[in-house]
């Protein structure tokens, strides 16, 4: 396939294409190249910056987060929450009371200094405090119904209050001072979800970027979309988050950047999209893409112009040699070409021109000599066959006369003489080869004529042929041996009447003229031996020229594509075709040299 393929491509694609191959497409793989190292080295850019943006968050975020787990130490390290954490047993009513509101107080003392949201405190016994609530209100909730089962510690959770405010929260479980199996109180510090979103927003949504961050169950705790808020995470990531170190991670068609965030365990996460990203490259995307389409222009059309300088004369050497031919439909010419004079002292180009101008007037000069002696053959054969025609007609038609003059039929033998003489009055047409189908439909006509004053009137005849056809040219004595060989092997050996028909048509450039009879017609077998009389183009022994002449003349004259065709059956009657090419808009005869 690939010799085919080699074979079928000219010289000039061939050196366009080694071309290509050694330039084009070291550009485009340089290009290439060249733009996946500055992508890499941009992205790796770009990574970096966003990495420490993100870590400069989560600074952020855990400043926030440890300042509400000092003021958790704070307040459980307090004197004040001592005081209140202590069995009320043999303590007076007014010193519990005294004791709960210098703890409330010391509280919102923390909660305006650090502007944290709230600060709650839920303990066995309650004297409604306004930062003070029950335990056991506390364990009634969804959220923290199996608060006490945790362990001891400070810990962190994203929720919402009984007003609907989202908060993420600190909060730690304290024990019994005098049982440490019992837990006396939990101390919640709560920061708006709000505030710690505001800190993410450096990198938040600008662009389709958003940053998150994560809780240990896998939930949104704040960051973009806060309408997910404690919502679970569709993570982009093949593996849970938690197997992830800090760093960048590549999937799909998004970075993520994470970060742990120490204090609380959680992960902020940053997603950007790849196509975001890389923003920044299009512009040099487009620059390196122009310019490497410049330098394919160039190369284009330096390549196109090398090798066009390189096969312009080779080219014009092969028009050459495709134009000496013969020329079709002029018998008598021979179409030459013969390049610009070049020196045969140039390079080798000019040295090869220089030797064809030579070799195709040496051509020239051998065709034309064979075409000569060829054309005069064939000139004398197509003489030959017209004059054993002539003189077989002559005797055939005198001989009838004759007959007539023996009968004492003097006035039949003279419309015989008459139509004889017309007959040959439009035969010798002023020495033409050819005729108009017209002409040669009258000479018919006039020999049908004789035959029927010969036959006693057994003879009848019709003709059809297209008026089209008129003016076109038909060799003289085409049609006269069919209709003779219609008359003697057809109608002659039928009872009574007969009737032959003549038709004609065009059918592109072809003629067609049919002539067929209705008398007794031949089986197969003499049909194949006047199909074979007529190919061999030799004449019956019945002394019937015609068929065998008539094919014969044809073929030389027009070509083997041309000629009769014989159809019969018995008691069906006869058939022959003429096909021959119109040739009504030629003025001198083409003689086939084939």
């Amino acid at each position: 396939m690939f010799k085919r393929l080699r074979l079928n491509i000219n010289y000039r694609n061939k050196l366009l294409l080694s071309l290509a191959v050694t330039s084009v497409v070291p550009i485009v793989v340089v290009a290439f190249f060249a733009y996946s190292q500055f992508v890499g080295v941009l992205e790796d850019k770009i990574t970096h910056s966003m990495s420490q943006t993100l870590q400069q968050n989560e600074l952020n975020i855990s400043k926030r987060l440890q300042q509400a787990a000092d003021a958790a130490g704070l307040i459980i390290g307090s004197e004040e929450f001592r005081k209140a954490n202590m069995p009320d047993a043999g303590k007076p009513l007014y010193e519990a009371i005294r004791d709960y509101e210098e703890l409330n107080s010391f509280m919102d003392k923390l909660q305006r200094t650090y502007s944290f949201f709230h600060i709650r405190l839920y303990m066995n016994r309650s004297y409604l405090d306004t930062n003070v609530y029950s335990l056991q209100q506390l364990l009634a909730t969804s959220d923290f119904g199996n608060v006490l089962a945790e362990p001891y510690g400070l810990h962190w959770k994203a929720l919402t209050d009984e007003k609907g405010n989202r908060l993420v929260s600190a909060y730690q479980i304290i024990n019994n001072p005098l049982d440490y199996d019992e837990i006396s109180a939990v101390l919640f510090i709560d920061l708006e979800e709000s505030e710690l979103t505001a800190l993410t927003q450096s990198i938040g949504m600008e662009e389709g970027r958003r940053t998150i961050v994560i809780d240990e169950e896998g939930r949104i705790a704040f960051g973009a979309e806060p309408q997910r808020f404690r919502t679970a995470w569709s993570s982009p990531l093949p593996q849970p988050l938690s197997q992830y170190a800090d760093g960048a991670y590549k999937t799909g068609g998004s970075l993520n950047i994470i970060r742990r965030i120490p204090l609380s365990g959680w992960r902020i996460v940053s997603e950007i999209p790849l196509n975001q990203l890389l923003k920044e490259s299009r512009a040099i995307r487009d620059s390196i893409v122009w310019g490497a389409v410049a330098m394919l222009a160039v190369v284009a059309l330096v390549s196109f112009l090398l090798a066009h300088s390189l096969t312009r004369r080779l080219k014009l050497l092969l028009k050459g040699m495709d134009a000496s031919r013969w020329k079709e439909g002029d018998e008598a010419h021979l179409e030459e070409v013969e390049l610009k004079a070049v020196s045969h002292e140039g390079d080798e180009m000019d040295r090869l021109i220089y030797t064809y101008n030579r070799m195709v007037r040496r051509i020239r000069g051998l065709i034309e000599q064979v075409y000569r002696v060829r054309l005069n053959e064939t000139q004398a054969k197509l003489e030959a066959l017209q004059s054993q025609i002539n003189p077989h007609f002559l005797y055939n038609t005198l001989d009838s006369i004759k007959s007539c003059l023996d009968g004492r039929r003097n006035e039949l033998a003279s419309d015989m003489l008459l139509s004889l003489s017309k007959f040959f009055r439009l035969a010798l047409s002023k020495g033409a080869d050819r005729i108009t189908v017209r002409q040669e439909l009258e000479m018919i006509a006039q020999y049908l004529h004789i035959q029927k004053m010969h036959y006693g009137n057994k003879i009848e005849w019709e003709i059809d042929v297209d008026k089209s056809m008129d003016r076109c040219l038909i060799m003289k004595f085409t049609l006269q041996p069919i209709v003779e060989n219609c008359i003697y092997h057809g109608i002659r050996n039928k009872r009574g009447k007969g009737i032959i028909r003549i038709t004609g048509s065009m059918d592109g450039e072809i003629m067609r003229i049919a002539v067929s009879d209705d008398g007794v017609g031949m089986d197969s077998r003499t049909l194949e031996g006047v199909a074979k009389t007529i190919d061999s183009g030799t004449f019956a022994a019945d002394g019937g020229y015609g068929l065998g002449n008539v094919n014969a003349r044809l073929k030389l004259y027009f070509g083997n594509a041309y000629g009769l065709q014989a159809d019969s059956a018995p008691g069906a009657g006869t058939r022959i075709t003429v096909t021959i090419p119109n040739t009504a808009s030629l003025t001198r005869g083409v003689l086939s040299i084939e």
